[in-house]
């Protein structure tokens, strides 16, 4: 990318939104989203014609906002929804990558566990696309299933988007929009596009086949060199599709083959390089070469492998090797890097690993892993800087609401057992497995030399009485005993009517603790007062992995996980007048990790460590929804999506795909919608249209809206209806142009 100008770099600063997607825009996207006022501009449009657009924008948020409140708030109830700081798709070893050059988003397919049992895994397909800076959850498709293989993809030139081979026999094609069926059918466990000859290639166990007039057609056959689990690619350098990899029955096979549509025969090379399956063959564009990356060895010897080469077109290069082995990982070209995504990084040991950092190839042929930052197992809201503060290790991270971030400040304390906010001294109190105790100001951490310290243990209550201004430590893994730290010395309390690992959260006159007894007995609840202990009715059961959390509204909430981890049915309650009434389902959570009342967002926001998410506990939920139908020209029927959720703090965006391109495209909002028929079978769908951006349409005729939306308590709930105009000679709207489909939203967590 072409270097900016001082006066662009510092209007991308302060506007909210931009035009056609380029990737760097999201660099600063933290600050954006809190500070900036919501002034959106046009991108690819001359200067003068900035100023209208401008202006309209500003009248028409005053328009929705005074609608909103005039409307009044709308009773709704509490749900939770997931927040946008550490999205990314689950860490598996069935998961597929392509990327998609007319959006220039990386398409991501992968399995998710939902349930699971000593003797039943159940799994969902989602979606997912990488837009060179984060992860976006494609939450509004319908992801076809993958059946009993992975899911194979591959960039269609010729239908302009990603084909999926399910190992249910399907083939499906995603343009941006949705997930559409074809009629082609599926199977393949290898699927590439040979751009030299226009047709796509699959593989399904040892027969080679081609696209003909919408049917698979086998080509060839890769008997006698393998038999199943090898791989393809196509080698833009010699034009032709090379195959590597798989077994026979008694060998790996490491004969590498080459198809040019009409033949599929060996090619002698010169380098040794050991056979294996499970691996990666994904083109390079910093090195210009066809790289084969990891997999495993079904043979002697076993294992699996961190070695990458480079395909020159006649023989294979030894290239540096990947900082962990892995295999079954997914990878595509992004851009001018090479990145993967998932895998088993277990080294063969026993068990899987799944890895869900992005690793990417950079010049120079190194590797990187783009580290993905969440919380550790204990965090505590530091309510004087409006910051989570957790401890992973020995690093100390920090979410503002939006987003984790290493503070590069060590924590020197070792494991940390339990951490909590002290108003009084305004500092993070963590007290560690060993007995140490350990204060964080927000530069530092300084340990505390008490004369007195509780002994060491596990899983004890921390949480401060903000009536009598101290923290108070309970119990843990065969404890009972109580201490109060009031910033300076450590002193003991009355002892707990319960012994054994505990959470302690206040719920705004003392303190409450939870305490299961363990099997089948029940989940104790006490309330302390400094004074006295009093028994409360027992939470909800069966459930492991609590975690508890004062609410200024809704009192203490315990956020559990039922057994055992991965299942559907993690769930909330909250205490009502000493009862625990339900509050909603977290879905699909390994229910561990920190629970917090986060002063930024005005919520209480549950941090699970073991799948790296974040959720937010809500009556306003973001949400985005289409409606009406869109009118094009015979060739070009535009359509609009809303990729992400628009989430106060975070970013919206709205995509135009299917447009005429190398045009235009002009996006229109209003508070309502509406369904006013226009003539030429196009509808308008927008109410009192008012005219938010304009942004060229390139190529593929994609055009992307990013909309940064303020971290205001006032924008929750504010409902927006939007429509684009794309112009396009052939165009049924008054001869000029089409009309997308409408798309309604809700500004929310």
């Amino acid at each position: 990318m072409a270097r900016q100008s001082s006066l662009e770099m510092r209007r991308r600063q302060v506007c909210g939104v931009t035009g056609f997607h380029t990737r760097g825009w999201w660099s600063d996207r933290a600050r954006v989203a809190r500070d900036a006022a919501w002034i959106p501009a046009t991108l690819g449009l001359p200067t003068r014609t900035n100023l209208r657009p401008l202006k309209l924008v500003i009248n028409a948020m005053q328009v929705v906002l005074s609608f909103v409140l005039a409307a009044g708030a709308v009773a709704q109830q509490w749900q939770w929804q997931q927040l946008p700081a550490t999205v990314h798709p689950p860490a598996s070893g069935r998961v597929a990558m392509a990327y998609d050059p007319i959006r220039d988003r990386t398409v991501c397919v992968a399995d998710e566990i939902v349930t699971a049992t000593p003797w039943f895994t159940d799994r969902r397909e989602t979606t997912w696309e990488w837009d060179g800076t984060r992860w976006l959850a494609r939450t509004d498709v319908t992801t076809p299933e993958s059946g009993s293989r992975r899911t194979a993809l591959a960039f269609d030139a010729n239908r302009r988007g990603v084909v999926a081979s399910t190992g249910a026999g399907e083939a499906w094609l995603f343009d941006g929009r949705d997930w559409v069926q074809l009629p082609l059918g599926g199977g393949g466990s290898s699927l590439t596009f040979d751009t030299a000859r226009g047709v796509l290639v699959s593989l399904y166990q040892f027969t080679l086949y081609e696209e003909q007039n919408g049917q698979w057609v086998p080509r060839a056959s890769l008997q006698p060199f393998v038999w199943d689990d090898a791989e393809l690619a196509f080698d833009p350098v010699s034009g032709t599709v090379i195959v590597f990899g798989g077994w026979n029955g008694t060998a790996d096979n490491a004969t590498t083959l080459r198809w040019n549509g009409t033949t599929l025969a060996p090619v002698p090379t010169t380098t040794t390089t050991p056979g294996r399956s499970e691996h990666l063959l994904a083109f390079d564009p910093t090195a210009g070469r066809l790289l084969l990356v990891g997999g495993s060895t079904y043979f002697t010897p076993v294992g699996v492998g961190d070695l990458v080469h480079a395909w020159t077109g006649s023989d294979w290069v030894v290239q540096p090797s990947l900082p962990v082995a892995r295999k079954r990982t997914a990878g595509a070209p992004h851009g001018a890097v090479l990145q993967l995504f998932g895998g088993d990084i277990s080294a063969g040991t026993a068990g899987v690993t799944y890895s869900p950092e992005l690793l990417q190839r950079t010049p120079g042929s190194a590797w990187s892993t783009l580290p993905l930052l969440s919380a550790g197992a204990f965090a505590a809201h530091d309510v004087a800087r409006a910051r989570t503060v957790s401890v992973d290790g020995t690093r100390t991270l920090e979410f503002d609401g939006y987003v984790w971030s290493d503070t590069g400040i060590p924590f020197a304390g070792g494991t940390a057992a339990a951490l909590a906010w002290h108003s009084a001294s305004s500092r993070i109190v963590a007290f560690t497995t060993a007995g140490g105790t350990w204060s964080f100001d927000g530069s530092a951490w300084t340990q505390a030399q008490p004369p007195a310290s509780p002994p060491a243990r596990v899983g004890p209550g921390l949480a401060e009485d903000l009536a009598r201004g101290v923290v108070v430590l309970v119990g843990g893994v065969g404890r009972s005993d109580v201490w109060e730290w009031n910033g300076a010395t450590w002193s003991t309390a009355p002892v707990a009517p319960f012994s054994g690992a505990c959470v302690m959260a206040w719920d705004g006159q003392r303190l409450v603790t939870v305490t299961p007894t363990g099997g089948t007995g029940p989940v104790l609840t006490h309330a302390y007062d400094g004074a006295l202990w009093t028994p409360l009715a027992p939470a909800p059961q069966p459930t492991v992995n609590h975690r508890l959390a004062g609410h200024p509204t809704l009192g203490v909430v315990l956020v559990s996980a039922n057994y055992p981890i991965y299942s559907s049915g993690d769930g909330a309650a909250h205490l009502v007048g000493g009862t625990w009434q339900a509050l909603g389902v977290l879905d699909a959570i390994a229910g561990w990790g920190p629970l917090v009342f986060d002063t930024n967002l005005g919520a209480l926001v549950a941090h699970d460590m073991a799948l790296d998410r974040d959720y937010v506990l809500t009556t306003a939920p973001a949400t985005a929804a289409r409606y009406g139908a869109p009118c094009g020209s015979p060739t070009n029927v535009p359509r609009l999506i809303a990729p992400v959720l628009p989430q106060v703090g975070a970013v919206a965006r709205l995509d135009v795909i299917r447009a005429i391109g190398n045009s235009a495209a002009f996006m229109f909002v209003d508070a309502a919608a509406a369904s006013v028929p226009l003539g030429g079978g196009c509808t308008l769908l927008v109410a009192n249209p008012l005219l938010l951006a304009g942004a060229p349409t390139n190529a593929g005729g994609f055009a992307s809206f990013v909309v940064a939306v303020p971290g205001a308590t006032a924008l929750l709930g504010v409902n927006l209806s939007a429509q684009a105009l794309t112009l396009d000679p052939a165009g049924p709207f008054f001869g000029f142009g089409s009309l997308t489909n409408g798309v309604q939203l809700q500004l929310g967590h």
